[in-house]
Protein backbone atom coordinates (compact mmCIF):
# COMPACT_ATOMS: atom_id res chain seq x y z
CA UNK A 1 0.00 0.00 0.00
CA UNK A 2 1.58 3.38 -1.62
CA UNK A 3 -0.36 6.72 -0.78
CA UNK A 4 0.79 8.93 -3.91
CA UNK A 5 -0.64 12.22 -4.62
CA UNK A 6 -1.59 14.63 -8.24
CA UNK A 7 -2.62 18.16 -8.06
CA UNK A 8 -5.01 19.98 -11.25
CA UNK A 9 -6.14 23.29 -11.44
CA UNK A 10 -9.20 23.58 -13.02
CA UNK A 11 -9.77 26.89 -14.97
CA UNK A 12 -13.04 28.61 -15.89
CA UNK A 13 -13.30 32.01 -18.21
CA UNK A 14 -15.88 34.44 -19.38
CA UNK A 15 -18.53 32.64 -17.41
CA UNK A 16 -22.51 33.76 -17.00
CA UNK A 17 -25.96 32.69 -16.44
CA UNK A 18 -26.90 30.94 -13.70
CA UNK A 19 -26.57 26.93 -14.81
CA UNK A 20 -23.78 25.31 -12.47
CA UNK A 21 -20.46 24.28 -14.99
CA UNK A 22 -18.51 21.62 -14.64
CA UNK A 23 -15.21 20.58 -16.25
CA UNK A 24 -13.94 17.00 -15.72
CA UNK A 25 -9.93 16.13 -16.09
CA UNK A 26 -8.46 12.25 -16.02
CA UNK A 27 -5.13 11.46 -13.74
CA UNK A 28 -3.03 8.48 -14.34
CA UNK A 29 -0.76 7.18 -12.01
CA UNK A 30 1.89 4.80 -12.57
CA UNK A 31 0.00 1.57 -10.89
CA UNK A 32 -3.62 0.71 -9.94
CA UNK A 33 -5.39 2.46 -7.81
CA UNK A 34 -7.15 0.75 -5.01
CA UNK A 35 -8.93 3.84 -3.45
CA UNK A 36 -8.55 7.75 -4.57
CA UNK A 37 -10.27 10.92 -2.84
CA UNK A 38 -9.79 14.27 -4.21
CA UNK A 39 -9.25 17.61 -1.61
CA UNK A 40 -9.96 21.18 -2.52
CA UNK A 41 -6.57 23.05 -2.16
CA UNK A 42 -7.16 26.69 -3.62
CA UNK A 43 -10.47 27.79 -4.67
CA UNK A 44 -10.44 31.89 -6.97
CA UNK A 45 -13.69 32.67 -7.71
CA UNK A 46 -14.39 36.60 -9.12
CA UNK A 47 -16.76 38.41 -10.84
CA UNK A 48 -14.98 40.03 -14.38
CA UNK A 49 -14.26 43.67 -14.06
CA UNK A 50 -14.90 46.13 -11.32
CA UNK A 51 -18.25 46.32 -10.65
CA UNK A 52 -19.65 45.75 -7.00
CA UNK A 53 -22.17 42.61 -6.84
CA UNK A 54 -24.87 41.52 -3.74
CA UNK A 55 -23.80 37.98 -3.74
CA UNK A 56 -26.93 35.36 -3.88
CA UNK A 57 -24.71 32.16 -4.74
CA UNK A 58 -21.73 30.58 -4.66
CA UNK A 59 -20.78 26.89 -5.14
CA UNK A 60 -17.63 24.46 -5.55
CA UNK A 61 -18.19 21.19 -5.75
CA UNK A 62 -15.46 18.36 -6.42
CA UNK A 63 -15.97 14.61 -7.43
CA UNK A 64 -13.33 11.58 -8.43
CA UNK A 65 -14.25 8.41 -9.48
CA UNK A 66 -11.94 5.20 -10.43
CA UNK A 67 -12.42 5.02 -14.42
CA UNK A 68 -9.79 2.52 -14.94
CA UNK A 69 -7.66 0.47 -12.76
CA UNK A 70 -4.85 3.19 -13.29
CA UNK A 71 -6.95 6.68 -13.81
CA UNK A 72 -8.78 8.74 -11.41
CA UNK A 73 -11.57 11.28 -13.07
CA UNK A 74 -11.93 14.26 -11.05
CA UNK A 75 -15.12 16.93 -11.93
CA UNK A 76 -15.47 19.80 -10.40
CA UNK A 77 -18.40 21.99 -10.76
CA UNK A 78 -18.71 25.61 -10.25
CA UNK A 79 -21.33 28.72 -9.91
CA UNK A 80 -20.80 32.09 -9.25
CA UNK A 81 -24.10 34.25 -9.50
CA UNK A 82 -25.87 37.55 -7.98
CA UNK A 83 -29.29 38.56 -7.47
CA UNK A 84 -29.47 38.65 -11.47
CA UNK A 85 -26.89 36.00 -12.48
CA UNK A 86 -26.38 37.57 -15.37
CA UNK A 87 -22.73 38.76 -14.60
CA UNK A 88 -19.51 37.57 -16.32
CA UNK A 89 -17.26 35.54 -13.97
CA UNK A 90 -14.07 33.34 -13.73
CA UNK A 91 -12.88 30.55 -11.54
CA UNK A 92 -9.92 28.62 -10.48
CA UNK A 93 -9.88 25.31 -8.86
CA UNK A 94 -6.78 23.49 -7.44
CA UNK A 95 -7.54 20.08 -6.51
CA UNK A 96 -5.31 17.65 -5.07
CA UNK A 97 -6.08 13.72 -5.74
CA UNK A 98 -4.98 11.16 -3.08
CA UNK A 99 -4.76 7.59 -4.27
CA UNK A 100 -4.07 4.49 -2.29
CA UNK A 101 -1.82 2.61 -5.01
CA UNK A 102 -1.76 -1.44 -5.21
Amino acid sequence: MALSFAQRVFSFRNLNGTQIRSQTANVTFATPVRVANVALQDINLAFSGNVDHHLQRHLVQVTSRIASSTVVEVTVNVQLRDVNGDDTFEADVTVLVIADLT
